[in-house]
C-alpha cells in the first residue's frame, strides 16, 4: 500500500479494513459475541442518561463473569456531571 504510493508520488490516508474483513463482519467473532452477549432492554450511559436497547449485557451462562455483580466491585455511584441528571454507575478500586 505505501510502496504502491511512494512508486506512484503521492500521500494519502487509504481505509484497507474491507480487504482483511467481509462485508457482513466475521462470522466467528460474531458468532462470539453473539453467544456472550444479548441487548439490553435499556442502558443509563453517563451524560446522556437512559436509551433504549443500547446496550450488551452478559447472558446468563457467563454471569460468574459480570465485574458489575462481583464482591469486588462496589455498588457505588459516580456523580452525576450535571445538576439534575441522574448519577451513572461506578466500580471502586
Amino acid at each position: 500500500m505505501t510502496g504502491t504510493q511512494l512508486h506512484q508520488g503521492r500521500t494519502t490516508e487509504e481505509n484497507q479494513y474491507a480487504r482483511v474483513v467481509p462485508e457482513d463482519g466475521n462470522p466467528v467473532s460474531l458468532a462470539a459475541v453473539a453467544d456472550v452477549y444479548e441487548r439490553r432492554s435499556s442502558f443509563e450511559w453517563r451524560g446522556l442518561g437512559e436509551i433504549d436497547a443500547s446496550g450488551l449485557k452478559i447472558r446468563p451462562k457467563y454471569r460468574a463473569f459480570v465485574a458489575e455483580k462481583s464482591s469486588a466491585c462496589a455498588a457505588a455511584r459516580a456523580p452525576a456531571p450535571w445538576p439534575n441528571q441522574k448519577a451513572a454507575p461506578a466500580v471502586r478500586s
